[in-house]
């Protein structure tokens, strides 16, 4: 069930001030990816998070997407080489390729297992314990 409710929290972006006309082109653009994304980023963050941990550093995950990217011959924009959000938009949006190439993660939902809830008789019949009696309480084992 956490799984679920990971993948449909909202993902927060921090603002920042943007003082050049670069930085602010580039920040548009990644709004746009995140936009085009969708949901699919949601997922396919808290995937890459259930693989690599919660506080995955970007170098890791750079590293991973430039051996992805060679293997696969993907191209790695330059974005994505600069910023976390970008890096997890060019995840998702060659999801289709990479996913094979990564290893199974915690995330996924087949790992998780439902546990079937025991049911308890309330009228346990001539082996039950009165719990106002002392006695029957210390010698019950």
């Amino acid at each position: 069930m956490n799984f679920q409710r990971s993948i449909l929290t909202p993902r927060f972006i921090k603002e920042r001030k943007r003082t050049t006309a670069q930085s602010i082109r580039d920040n548009e653009k990644v709004m746009r990816r995140i936009e085009n994304a969708g949901a699919k980023l949601q997922y396919v963050a808290n995937y890459l998070v259930g693989i690599f941990g919660q506080n995955v550093a970007v170098y890791s995950l750079l590293t991973h997407a430039n051996r992805l990217s060679e293997h696969l011959n993907i191209p790695l924009d330059r974005l994505a080489t600069r910023n976390r959000q970008a890096l997890f938009c060019w995840f998702t949006e060659n999801w289709e390729i990479i996913q094979h190439y990564l290893p199974c993660g915690a995330a996924e939902p087949q790992n998780l297992k439902y546990v079937q809830p025991k049911i308890y008789d309330m009228h346990q019949g001539p082996n039950e314990v009165d719990i106002t009696d002392i006695r029957m309480l210390l010698n019950y084992h």
